[in-house]
């Protein structure tokens, strides 16, 4: 329950779900998300930091290029638990 509440923490308002989506696809350097959403790096630099540090995207480092994608083992545990709630919910 506690990974359940943290990664609803970060989660909160759209915009980090939106790198999610797009991280989903494909693995994409801070570049290629500043331009699909169309944000300053420094902003896009610290939802990612703040997704990574919840382990919801990781980092692979390639020489002097970063690269970031969705970690869906975290995401398909969370949505277990909300199955669990939404099961004793329905009692």
């Amino acid at each position: 329950m506690d990974t359940l509440l943290k990664t609803a923490q970060v989660l909160t308002g759209d915009s980090r779900i939106k790198f999610l989506k797009l991280l989903d696809t494909e693995s994409m350097t801070v570049n290629q998300v500043c331009e699909m959403l169309e944000l300053k790096q420094s902003t896009v630099s610290k939802h990612l930091s703040i997704l990574k540090n919840a382990n919801l995207v990781s980092l692979q480092k390639e020489g002097p290029v970063h690269y970031y994608s969705l970690e869906t083992k975290p995401i398909n545990h969370c949505n277990l638990l909300l199955l669990e709630i939404v099961k004793k919910l329905e009692l």
